[in-house]
């Protein structure tokens, strides 16, 4: 841009470079207080793209050092254009406070030249930053899959091609502080759209990890808080009565005295009788239904003529 050939003096300079930097459409005020512009959608869109490549990436960097063991090109590719994808947030952020994203009427002339400056810098880092996960992809592309088939990545090259038609749009409008920042949504869409796809092949490996863990202490406790529901009596001294805790008690029996046949608690278990847990084993169920016939055999005969006598009344 070349100064108008009346500017001769710095102070003319200044009032030329604090002029609007581009001339509004008919009907339209310049306005340099509080003017439309895209800077709350420039610095969303670079927080969620810088939060979806750094968490791919991160988790990438984790499986292939803990989980799989093994390291490629790909990945210090990646992870180079990572560290220089945040670099390019950087200098996107800053320009939005020089103008861009803002109607070229609606900023002065010497705002628009530090808008410029910066949205240069952006575009150096880009192009290796682009350039890394591209190259990840590719590489990645030979390892994985065979010849003759096709990786999913139309995704990414969508957010290449709404790029490159905002950044022709650039060299067409006359409002390029305006356009840059489309461009610049775009920009960072495809770098973080890239290093999710990039990262995706190995990422199943860590949710598989992980899912099982998560699946083993979820049952773990899940048993535990059935074995904390109350248990009987696991131990049985041979030769003494059983002093289990058991819901079974004492029946009264129906002449009023203690009726034998249900105090399971008075029993003594045979000397061969083994506890396997609140089970005994098969091989000395015999011998503890012999014992309980003894028990019930020695029983009050006038108990059981009581019972009987009253089974007959209730017959008659």
């Amino acid at each position: 841009m070349s100064l108008p050939a009346d500017i001769t003096t710095p102070k003319q300079l200044e009032t030329f470079l604090s002029g609007p930097a581009g001339a509004p459409p008919a009907g339209i005020a310049t306005n340099f207080e509080d003017p439309p512009n895209l800077s709350i959608f420039v610095i969303l869109t670079v927080a969620l793209a810088e939060a979806a490549g750094s968490l791919a990436v991160l988790l990438r960097i984790y499986t292939k050092l803990f989980i799989i063991r093994s390291t490629a090109y790909e990945d210090y590719a990646v992870v180079l254009g990572w560290v220089l994808q945040i670099g390019l947030a950087i200098p996107s952020v800053i320009s939005t406070h020089h103008g861009a994203g803002f109607h070229m009427w609606d900023i002065q002339l010497k705002t628009f030249f530090s808008m410029l400056y910066w949205t240069n810098v952006s575009a150096i880092l880009y192009c290796p930053v682009v350039f890394l996960v591209k190259l990840s992809i590719l590489l990645q592309y030979l390892r994985i899959f065979v010849p003759n088939r096709k990786g999913n990545m139309s995704l990414a090259c969508v957010t290449s091609i709404l790029r490159a038609y905002y950044a022709s749009e650039i060299v067409k409008s006359h409002d390029i502080s305006w356009n840059v920042s489309k461009m610049g949504l775009w920009t960072f869409a495809e770098v973080a759209i890239g290093t999710v796809v990039c990262c995706a092949p190995v990422l199943p490996k860590f949710f598989r990890h992980f899912g099982s863990k998560l699946y083993g202490t979820f049952s773990s406790k899940t048993k535990s808080g059935k074995d904390a529901q109350p248990q009987y009596s696991h131990t049985v001294v041979p030769g003494q009565k059983s002093e289990s805790s058991g819901p079974f008690k004492k029946l009264p029996s129906m002449d009023g005295g203690s009726s034998g046949l249900f105090e399971a608690k008075d029993l003594s278990y045979p000397s061969s009788a083994m506890v396997k847990g609140d089970y005994l084993t098969v091989d000395s169920y015999d011998k503890m239904s012999t014992r309980g016939n003894n028990v019930i055999s020695h029983e009050d005969s006038t108990t059981r003529k009581g019972l009987a006598t009253k089974r007959d009344d209730l017959e008659k």
